[in-house]
């Protein structure tokens, strides 16, 4: 299997007792040379999460992180979307309109951690992956 088709396929996962069949979501985002593959996981549509790829060189818990935080949600969005949209109706009212997982929903933060460091950028898995995620969509 192609290092990156494993942390994103289909998998049975517990959380809080319960058993999930998940789909990790791969953030087309690349942070520096990509190597170091992080699970970025918002609280509220736990246990699904994202995958994605920093810079092997940067730790995740120094402040150049912390700062980069808000690029990867932006990135996340930009790809995915947001869970909640507020709207105005025409009768002056505003709504909420929620959207499912893969949005990005974090309002209630986040977590992360190291998946793996990869040797080598893995090009062709990559087009791959990109090219199944497009049929599935």
């Amino acid at each position: 299997m192609k290092p990156l088709t494993r942390f994103i396929r289909r998998r049975k996962v517990h959380f809080w007792g319960s058993a999930y069949v998940i789909t990790p979501r791969l953030v087309n985002w690349i942070h520096g040379d990509g190597l170091k593959v992080l699970r970025f996981q918002p609280l509220n549509t736990r246990p699904n999460y994202y995958v994605l790829r920093i810079d092997s060189k940067m730790e995740t818990d120094s402040d150049e992180f912390h700062d980069l935080l808000d690029t990867i949600k932006e990135e996340i969005e930009d790809q995915f979307g947001r869970a909640c949209d507020e709207y105005q109706h025409d009768n002056g009212r505003t709504y909420v309109k929620h959207w499912p997982w893969p949005a990005l929903n974090d309002d209630c933060g986040c977590a992360w951690d190291e998946i793996a460091t990869l040797k080598s950028p893995d090009i062709r898995a990559e087009k791959l992956v990109r090219t199944a995620l497009k049929r599935a969509a």
